[in-house]
């Protein structure tokens, strides 16, 4: 679904917005990776081995980091387009397509989840909160971030369309609540700060 506003802009509901996005995602790897100024590897050193998901998975940016920590990796992701590109860059990776929410693995499956960049699309990320702790191991961890993004920012299409994808505001003190409410542990919880303002919260919870 899709609308146009009163200065031209088109807004894409999540699905449609990334099959539209497709590629041109790889452009902004290393504008993502600012926001988290090498907190994966931090928050990862107590991880080895194992079997983990990469929940909203994109293009694969995080791939590589973790399967780095020795760890057999499924992709999953509600856009198929950016699942086709996982499939052309790892091609041995099990890619699942999903929104995060009655996710099609059985109870105590994973030993870690990451989900980066995810939640800002999220209207409530507790339903998501619930189905990670359901399909993760007794003690696996779950790693995510939450980006401070009040006006969802314009990218640009393969086509050369500019378009919005549909995004939400999550105060970080509310995510903690949620994950804590779904019985997870709070193991990290920082913000990374950029002219004295938070740009994103870096998470690491367990079960």
């Amino acid at each position: 679904m899709s609308f146009k506003g009163k200065i031209g802009r088109i807004f894409y509901e999540v699905e449609e917005g990334y099959d539209l996005y497709g590629a041109n995602y790889d452009k902004s790897s290393k504008f993502l990776e600012g926001f988290e100024q090498g907190a994966f590897e931090k928050l990862t050193r107590d991880v080895s081995g194992g079997k983990a998901l990469d929940l909203g998975c994109g293009t694969g940016r995080n791939i590589p980091k973790i399967l780095d920590l020795g760890c057999e990796v499924v992709a999953a992701d509600i856009s198929e387009t950016m699942l086709k590109f996982i499939g052309k860059k790892f091609p041995r990776i099990e890619k699942v397509k999903t929104d995060g929410l009655n996710m099609p693995f059985a109870d105590n499956s994973f030993d870690l989840v990451v989900a980066m960049f995810l939640i800002v699309h999220l209207k409530d990320p507790a339903d998501v909160f619930r189905e990670v702790y359901r399909v993760l191991k007794p003690g696996g961890v779950f790693l995510l971030s939450n980006v401070n993004q009040r006006k969802p920012p314009k990218v640009e299409t393969m086509s050369g369309e500019s378009i919005v994808i549909e995004s939400y505001y999550h105060r970080p003190e509310d995510v903690i609540s949620k994950l804590e409410y779904e019985f997870f542990k709070i193991e990290n919880d920082e913000l990374v700060i950029e002219d004295r303002t938070w740009i994103n919260q870096l998470v690491k919870a367990r079960k």
